[in-house]
């Protein structure tokens, strides 16, 4: 029985990915994340998107859907502060990065986050982390 309930979520994936838009992807954090040229990509907002979400989906598109190390540097495109129903762009090259990585940080910090540090931002890494 197990067997079959995991092949309905597989086929319901594949048809989730096969009707969405091409290199779209969802985030662990549900926010859509899609390639935007050679080196950049574009969370979509919905409701409460923040830079920290923002980095969350970056990071795990990173990592799980493009298979990049967690040490691969990624800068944040989209110059604060951001307006509603505005989306975010990020890239993996410091060319047109931002003047701030739109997170608070104390002291001196690099204006990029690798792809590890980004997905920790995820609600869903912070609650595991927490909860062992």
């Amino acid at each position: 029985m197990g067997t079959i309930h995991r092949l309905g979520a597989v086929l319901v994936t594949v048809g989730a990915l096969v009707a969405g838009p091409a290199q779209a992807f969802y985030a662990m954090n549900a926010f859509r994340i899609e390639a935007s040229g050679a080196d950049q990509m574009v969370v979509y907002p919905r409701g409460g998107l923040t830079y920290m979400d923002g980095w969350c989906a970056a990071g795990d598109f990173a990592i799980a859907l493009l298979n990049l190390p967690p040490a691969t540097k990624i800068w944040l495109i989209s110059e604060p502060p951001r307006k509603a129903r505005q989306t975010l762009t990020f890239s993996f090259s410091a060319e047109g990065a931002a003047t701030t990585n739109g997170l608070n940080v104390i002291g001196d910090a690099p204006l990029y986050l690798t792809a590890g540090a980004a997905r920790a931002y995820c609600r869903e890494s912070i609650a595991y982390w927490t909860m062992r």
